[in-house]
């Protein structure tokens, strides 16, 4: 004779009275706590406050919808679905360290012994399970969860007891058993049940406002696609994306998050990438430079012309975003290049240095800090065998000091690393490091002759250097280790001795995950140039830009935030 639970609400704190019923190796006795779930007059019962967290997972308790536990070991549920006779439950039960699963005590399915079997007439699954010596311990907990395949369909709580008067202390929510008692689980499923969710794209890169609509795509336990039904919770694990109640991220600052979409339990996930703002100079002939901002997905915005200045060589953010530095030659290539300041819209313009005392000043670099400028200088612009100094400078251009000369080579690039604690430049083939002071300089790579090597920028770590490096025939991009003072290629050059594609003018993104550059084309007279970028790994190579073939990128940077 099987046993059968008496239920009623659970109104003044007391357990419900259980039938038990005697039988061979023990008396089968179930307790079954009424509190948060449907009772059998179909009514939900509130718990009292302070109960402990609910201890069963079904589709009456917010769990998998079409999934129910059945009598005994529940009230019977309020199933609409159609029965699914054709699955392969399994069940499995692990000890329970308050509401952490430890290790698996026992599994059960459809071929193990006791089996899970398969009741037409009852519409259920069901596993009739006699733990005798073990491995159920009194006094102790254990879940135990109903699956199919890697889907976790839901779960109840076993407190297990040493005789029957002990099942009036089961916690709420637990399912009370009798140490070495038989115990009867059954369960419905019904089908239609969410197996898994794919999220469309599954990687997006957007710009800063740009929008990104998310698809849905389901199947069910049968690997059959469905509809996606009920509500979708939408979620973002950074504060880099937002992602509406539609499925639609936004960009709102750089960055990455993982998108997740939940059904019924049932979750998907999606990377998104959010790219900053991209600051570059866009030259051509007989015409001023112009500085735009390239953001993803959106055509360059006019920030600023240079009226009268033929060129700009080289420009650096404040690290606050909010100032940029940049050199020109206001009286042409022949006369001395000069430095100035302007706000990130192209306001505010500011000079810096002298245009009147025969000295240039070039490829400004901004302290990490904010505290100096640093730049290239040499008393005698006109004389090319005058070597470069590094000079550093306050913002304002008061104070300018030399912090690093050298009778024998030009000094010139100079990027200060982002920990503060050095300063490299570029002499032509080489590539060197000095203290921050201008003090001990150290030569990290060279690249034999032909060559060149220039505009070094550092990783977020300070750690690695990517530079242009010119050997024959092409330009390409090189990786230097600082400590073990290495040169390594990251992504070269190409030249077939009719077309040469060159990549030049490196930045390495503030937070590392993206190195940006310019790539020139040269066919005959042809020169087309565009701006990309990649991952520190040489993968996911996107156009930023396309280009223009009457005009040339002379620099670029990202912008800080």
């Amino acid at each position: 004779m099987a046993g059968k639970t008496n239920f009623r609400r659970f109104r003044d704190g007391r357990a419900p009275r259980t039938t038990r019923t005697g039988g061979r190796g023990g008396r089968f006795v179930l307790l079954a706590l009424a509190a948060a779930f449907a009772c059998a007059d179909g009514e939900r019962v509130t718990a009292p406050a302070g109960a402990p967290r609910f201890a069963i997972s079904d589709g009456r308790s917010g769990g998998t919808t079409g999934f129910y536990f059945l009598p005994p070991l529940v009230a019977p549920p309020k199933a609409t679905g159609t029965f699914d006779p054709a699955l392969q439950p399994e069940i499995s039960v692990c000890a329970l360290t308050g509401l952490t699963c430890g290790p698996e005590v026992a599994h059960f399915t459809m071929t193990s012994s006791p089996a899970v079997t398969l009741d037409l007439a009852g519409e259920a699954y069901a596993l009739i399970w006699q733990p005798k010596n073990g491995p159920l311990v009194a006094g102790s907990r254990y879940r135990l969860q109903v699956s199919i395949g890697a889907l976790a369909l839901g779960y109840l709580d076993l407190a297990v007891v040493s005789k029957a008067g002990e099942l009036k202390s089961v916690p709420q929510g637990d399912i009370g058993v009798v140490a070495g008692s038989p115990i009867n689980v059954r369960f419905r499923i019904e089908t239609g049940i969410l197996s898994s969710l794919t999220m469309t794209p599954a990687a997006s890169l957007l710009g800063i406002d740009g929008t990104q609509a998310l698809t849905l795509q389901a199947t069910d336990l049968h690997g059959a696609t469905v509809a996606v039904s009920g509500p979708v919770a939408w979620s973002s694990s950074s504060p880099a994306v937002t992602v509406s109640s539609a499925g639609v991220a936004t960009g709102v600052t750089p960055g990455e998050a993982t998108v997740t979409a939940e059904v019924w339990g049932v979750k998907a996930t999606a990377k998104v990438e959010v790219v900053p703002d991209l600051m570059f100079v866009l030259g051509s002939q007989g015409a001023d430079p112009e500085f735009l901002l390239l953001r993803l997905g959106a055509p360059p915005a006019h920030v600023k012309t240079v009226t009268g200045g033929v060129l700009v060589e080289g420009f650096s953010w404040s690290p606050d975003g909010t100032r940029i530095a940049y050199s020109t030659f206001p009286g042409g290539l022949t006369q001395a290049p000069e430095i100035r300041t302007m706000n990130a819209d192209g306001s505010g313009e500011v000079q810096l240095t002298p245009s009147d005392d025969g000295r240039s000043a070039l490829f400004p670099s901004w302290s990490r800090d904010g505290s100096l400028i640093a730049f290239s200088s040499r008393v005698d612009p006109s004389n090319t065998l005058q070597q470069s100094e590094i000079w550093a400078m306050d913002p304002d251009g008061g104070n300018p000091h030399v912090l690093r000369a050298n009778p024998y080579v030009s000094l010139n690039f100079p990027a200060w690393s982002p920990d503060g604690a050095h300063i490299a430049h570029s002499f032509i083939f080489d590539v060197d490091v000095t203290d921050a002071d201008g003090s001990d300089m150290t030569t990290l790579a060279t690249l034999p002759l032909p060559g060149l090597l220039e505009r070094p920028s550092w990783s977020p770590d300070s750690k690695t250097l990517v530079v242009s490096g010119c050997p024959d025939p092409a330009c390409g991009l090189y990786f230097v280790d600082v400590a073990a003072r290495t040169l390594a290629s990251f992504l070269a050059g190409e030249s077939d001795g009719v077309t040469t594609t060159n990549l030049r003018n490196p930045d390495w993104s503030p937070d590392g995950r993206r190195i940006a550059y310019v790539r020139w084309v040269k066919q005959g007279s042809t020169n087309q140039f565009s701006i990309e970028m990649a991952r520190p790994d040489g993968t996911d190579r996107v156009t930023l830009w396309d280009g223009t073939t009457t005009s040339y990128v002379s620099d670029l940077a990202w912008r800080p935030w």
